[in-house]
């Protein structure tokens, strides 16, 4: 005890080491706040002049959109009249609402973006679907982009990823970029002209069918009008899976306050299919390769070393995903041709997939400028992308050829503008068993009526014009609500059909049911 109270006096005596005060730590200890609060007093004063975030307001647009994607030939584009109204509620959800089409043959896609969700319909009284995930977000972002309040909306709910750029010079336009995070995740650059407008927004992305794409909206011509600074010329760039789509678009009405919403009420969901895969016997060593989210179908041939494959879908990232799939079916044979019925993105957009895996690429000649910019496109923006083959593999052909495959020996036919839907449409034959596969000719519901179609009846005069006579048809589009495979006596039964009332003279030309649009 004595010895402990010692120890005690002793370490009471030592001198003690001193404690530094601690030093404060800045909450925004950063070094591009500055910038940050720069991009945001320009944000500000800019969102000034717009429709407050917190105001409704109704604004409408007129003019024409330019779609690229099912063209007759590669580069053209089909100009579609479009009106498009943008609705912002008093709740804060935004409506927009797209016609497009020509009069009799519109289709109007609504998509309500709010707190709740994002939902979307086709038609004035379809069921509404409800979105998720990455389409929920990529949705939203679209909708952002297609006016300035909501773009800078959008900037203000993500004021910290808001990023200053130094000016540049861009058709004769000084313009000052600010960049943020839009609720996509992607970089949406905002670009401000001299008097401190919107004039662009762009978004920079990589695409599974087109590699590098620019995503851009052009804001011109503003005015005053019911207290907002609006735009009264609009342009507009986006791409979806299998198309791409220029809107020209003039204002035709705006208003700020409050307007009822019939589609505002909270619509009940509808769900969606699942993406897997399928394989399905149609002859020996023929399959269906089936696609649900894709809604499509490519065709596979076994030979005794390996795959013929006729049809890439949709994209990179499907057709990456369908050859794992065949690896895992086929573990010892690789696809080692693969050939498309026509240069639509649905049928082709993953050839690019195909040919980087070291298969041979089989086209008509005409097309072989179009596929080879395919195959060699950019993709520098992000992944999925897969690294285009150095020197591709092709097998050119005009009018017809074979591939061998012993008694699935498939001959490739190129009915061209009997198609009525593409200058060069190749169908596939095998002769052996009576099988035709082709992509989008007919139209068979799996519940209802067969419609004899433009396509399906150049595709039947193209046939008997080569003596060709199936047994029966497998159709690579669509999946969903369509029979896989259908008699050719089915098809022959509707030309006899529409024959008999030509000859009737009803006026049954004049009326019959038109494909489903695509």
């Amino acid at each position: 005890m004595p010895h402990l109270v010692a120890c005690c006096f002793a370490l009471m005596l030592a001198p003690q080491e001193s404690r530094e005060a601690p030093t404060p730590i800045d909450a925004c200890d950063s070094a591009v706040a500055a910038s940050t609060r720069a991009a945001l007093r320009l944000l500000d004063r800019a969102a000034a002049c717009a429709p407050r975030a917190a105001t409704p307001f109704v604004a409408t647009f007129a003019g024409t959109v330019l779609v690229e994607g099912h063209y007759v030939r590669p580069g053209d584009r089909t100009t579609v009249p479009v009106r498009l109204t943008l609705e912002r509620g008093v709740d804060g959800a935004t409506v927009v609402r797209e016609t497009r089409g020509a009069a009799g043959r519109e289709r109007t896609t609504v998509l309500r973006v709010a707190d709740d969700g994002v939902r979307r319909r086709v038609g004035p009284d379809g069921p509404w679907e409800v979105l998720s995930g990455d389409e929920a977000r990529r949705e939203a972002s679209a909708a952002a982009r297609l006016f300035p309040a909501e773009l800078f909306a959008a900037a203000d709910r993500a004021r910290p990823t808001c990023r200053p750029g130094a000016p540049i010079e861009s058709f004769g336009r000084r313009l000052t970029p600010v960049t943020f995070l839009d609720p996509a995740g992607d970089a949406c650059t905002l670009l401000f002209d001299a008097d401190e407008r919107l004039a662009r927004a762009e978004v920079l992305k990589a695409h599974a069918t087109y590699g590098d794409v620019c995503e851009w909206t052009r804001f011109d011509d503003y005015a005053t009008i019911d207290g907002a600074l609006v735009p009264r010329r609009v342009g507009r760039f986006l791409t979806t899976r299998d198309a791409t789509y220029e809107h020209r678009l003039e204002l035709a009405a705006f208003r700020a306050g409050a307007s009822g919403d019939a589609d505002a009420s909270t619509p009940s969901p509808t769900s969606r299919p699942a993406a897997p895969f399928a394989l399905v016997s149609l002859e020996p060593g023929i399959f269906a390769v089936e696609s649900v989210a894709a809604d499509a179908r490519a065709l596979v041939v076994e030979r005794p070393r390996d795959l013929i494959l006729l049809e890439a879908l949709s994209g990179d990232d499907v057709t990456s995903s369908m050859l794992a799939f065949l690896a895992e079916r086929f573990p010892a044979k690789k696809v080692a041709v693969v050939a498309c019925g026509h240069h639509h993105p649905s049928p082709s957009g993953g050839l690019r997939a195909v040919a980087a895996a070291g298969a041979e690429v089989v086209v008509p000649s005409d097309l072989f400028a179009h596929y080879d910019r395919q195959l060699n496109r950019d993709v520098d923006f992000g992944r999925p992308a897969v690294a285009g083959p150095k020197h591709p593999r092709y097998r050119l052909f005009e009018g017809e050829t074979r591939l061998e495959a012993g008694d699935r020996s498939v001959r490739l036919i190129d009915i061209g503008a009997a198609s009525d839907h593409a200058d060069r449409y190749v169908v596939f034959y095998f002769p052996e068993c009576g099988l035709l596969f082709e992509g989008d000719l007919g139209w068979f519901p799996a519940e209802g009526v067969p419609r004899l179609t433009g396509r399906l009846r150049g595709l039947a005069a193209a046939l008997a014009a080569r003596g060709v006579r199936p047994r029966s048809v497998v159709q690579s589009w669509p999946v969903a609500g369509a029979r896989r495979r259908v008699d050719w006596a089915v098809v022959e039964g509707l030309l006899r059909a529409d024959s008999d009332r030509s000859d009737g003279g009803d006026g049954a030309a004049a009326s019959r049911p038109a494909s489903r649009p695509r």
